[in-house]
């Protein structure tokens, strides 16, 4: 059982880096030549991002419902497949209309084989001594998703061009994540087959996922601080991918360089995860994050000012490079600490929910302050301050005695929950 669950974080691990790498970085390397092959702005490219964004929140509570209810396996088999062949599609649209149906349709299976679906398989099969070390392992090496596939996409897009590039990354993708996942994930729920036993506060947590639950999650304050938190950090993050190679060539430098030095932050994006993994011994994570993230603040605004330069534009990522994971790792073990396990893919799935719908709109206003102030200055400040804003609400999340409260009565009332789903299959 031990040997199938390190089999199966492995194997996710590989398929976050991937899928990180050819659905989401990727795009920061083409967003140029699609505009000016399509002879469409890269405003207009960028609403991709956004689609993709609205796609995945669409389908987030779904796929975590499912996930809970009959496992991961043939959902991310047939997401992986999928994503392959939409990325094959693009590199054959001809318009904008057919450009923004191809990206939402991905962004679909972001929800189907990116990081949320992966800790909904992974999170409620191990004990909590040893989710934080499977949780680091599947986010160290999805770090290196941009310091891999900006590089290998720039290469790509100079030497055969954006549509080439594009059908290569669909067979690295289709080739390395539909074996893993149709072979390395265990069927069923995490409750047929389950590799540890449970605790005494797991079991008064459980309870099964639906309506009820819901409705209870969202009267809970905690919820909405992490929501708002994690939704500003998260959005800032987006727009960075999107945008970070472009902001770097405003600021002199060539696409080549730009490309390199944002690819640092996959590489100290994990030093930040090993870090917050080791301090968790000695402190709490969650104020570490929140000094983290101001941390990010002071860097990123500084970035317009000292990134003309290489060393001032790599001091800067760099800093910010150290806390950009920072919320991948944190937010899963923060709903399994304070909402249970059982229905972590449901809880998951409706914060990342709240945290897709507000990454809509922070890149695609990037793109238009870009136009309106005729520079990133301005948009990075932005940017700079909801870094800031994630730091105090994720510090105020922690303070909270009212939540603290609700906490304890959330947790009485999945008891009561679980008695009754129990009493009623004994009937």
């Amino acid at each position: 059982m031990v040997a199938r669950a390190r089999t199966t974080v492995g194997a996710l691990a590989v398929t976050s880096l991937v899928g990180y790498g050819c659905l989401f970085y990727a795009y920061a390397v083409l967003l140029g030549p699609i505009a000016r092959d399509l002879g469409i702005s890269t405003t207009q490219a960028s609403f991709s991002i956004t689609l993709c964004t609205l796609g995945s929140a669409v389908c987030a509570v779904l796929v975590g419902r499912w996930i809970d209810i009959r496992g991961g396996r043939p959902l991310m088999a047939v997401g992986s497949v999928a994503a392959a062949s939409l990325l094959y599609v693009a590199s054959r649209v001809q318009n904008v209309v057919e450009l923004y149906a191809v990206w939402a349709g991905i962004g679909v299976t972001w929800a189907l084989v990116l990081y949320e679906p992966a800790f909904a398989v992974i999170v409620p099969r191990l004990p909590p001594e040893r989710r934080g070390l499977a949780l680091l392992v599947v986010t160290a090496v999805g770090g290196f998703a941009s310091t891999v596939f900006l590089p290998l996409t720039g290469a790509l897009v100079s030497d055969l061009g954006w549509r080439t590039a594009l059908v290569w990354l669909a067979v690295i993708l289709g080739v390395t994540t539909v074996p893993l996942h149709l072979l390395a994930i265990p069927r069923g729920p995490a409750g047929t087959r389950t590799v540890h036993k449970e605790s005494p506060e797991d079991e008064n947590r459980k309870a099964a996922p639906g309506k009820g639950h819901i409705s209870q999650t969202l009267r809970r304050p905690r919820f909405w601080l992490y929501a708002v938190a994690f939704t500003a950090h998260s959005s800032v993050i987006t727009a960075l991918g999107v945008q970070l190679v472009s902001i770097l060539r405003e600021l002199g430098h060539s696409t080549a360089v730009a490309a390199t030095i944002a690819g640092l932050i996959g590489v100290l994006s994990v030093t930040g995860r090993l870090a917050i993994t080791a301090l968790a011994r000695w402190t709490s994570p969650v104020r570490t994050v929140c000094a983290l993230f101001g941390v990010q603040a002071v860097a990123l605004g500084l970035l317009p000012y000292l990134g003309s330069t290489r060393t001032g534009a790599v001091c800067c990522v760099v800093t910010v490079g150290l806390g950009f994971g920072l919320a991948t790792i944190t937010r899963p073990a923060l709903v399994a600490e304070h909402f249970g396990t059982a229905r972590f893919g449901t809880v998951a799935g409706m914060l990342n929910t709240s945290i897709a719908i507000g990454t809509t709109t922070v890149p695609l206003g990037v793109a238009a302050l870009h136009g309106l102030t005729g520079g990133y200055r301005v948009p990075v400040e932005v940017c700079a301050a909801l870094f800031a804003v994630a730091g105090a609400l994720l510090a105020v999340s922690t303070r909270s005695a009212r939540d603290r409260a609700l906490d304890e009565r959330g947790e009485d009332l999945a008891e009561v929950e679980a008695g009754g789903l129990d009493g009623h299959r004994q009937q």
